[in-house]
C-alpha cells in the first residue's frame, strides 16, 4: 500500500493496527525526530516490533525500513535497533559525526563514505561487519505497447 500522505504518524497507526507489515519510509529523519518520540507510532515498532500487538489484540510484526539524508534527526532508539545500515555518500560535519558515534563506520572509511561515486555504498550490520558494494541499475524495457 502506497500513502500518498504527509501524516506519516497516520499511516504508522494504520500498520500497527494491521500488523505483519514493514513500514517503508523515504524521508524517515522528518518522520522519527526527537521531538515528539514519545507519541511518535514508530517509537512501538522499534520497542516491540517483533510482537506488537493489533488491534484486536494478536501479536504481529512490524518492521521498519527507511532512508533519510540527515540521519542525526532520526532518534537513537530506532538507528541502534537496526540490523543493517547503508550509506551512501555522506556529508557535514553533524552527518559524519552521527555515522562515528554510532559505529557505523571506522575513521579510515571516512574519506570513502564522503567521497563514493553515485550508487556505491557502505553497508554496516548489526555483528559489527562492514562492506562495500555497488548498486547496479534496473534496467528498464521500453514499454511494448
Amino acid at each position: 500500500v502506497v500513502f500518498q500522505t504527509p501524516n506519516a504518524a497516520e499511516v504508522g497507526t494504520w500498520v500497527r493496527r494491521v500488523g505483519d507489515l514493514v513500514y517503508c519510509d523515504d524521508e524517515i529523519d522528518l518522520t522519527a525526530p526527537y521531538i515528539g518520540w514519545r507519541e511518535n507510532p514508530l517509537r512501538a515498532f522499534v520497542h516491540t516490533g517483533r510482537h506488537l500487538p493489533d488491534e484486536t489484540g494478536y501479536p504481529r510484526e512490524v518492521h521498519i525500513l527507511g532512508a533519510c539524508r540527515r540521519v542525526q534527526n532520526i532518534h537513537t532508539d530506532l538507528t541502534s535497533m537496526a540490523d543493517e545500515v547503508f550509506l551512501f555518500r555522506s556529508q557535514g560535519k553533524h552527518t559524519i559525526k552521527r555515522i562515528v558515534d554510532e559505529g557505523w563506520a571506522n575513521d579510515d572509511d571516512l574519506d570513502y563514505i564522503t567521497t563514493m561515486p553515485n550508487l556505491s555504498y557502505h553497508k554496516w550490520s548489526n555483528d559489527g561487519s562492514m562492506l562495500r558494494g555497488w548498486l547496479t541499475p534496473l534496467k528498464v524495457k521500453p514499454d511494448e505497447n
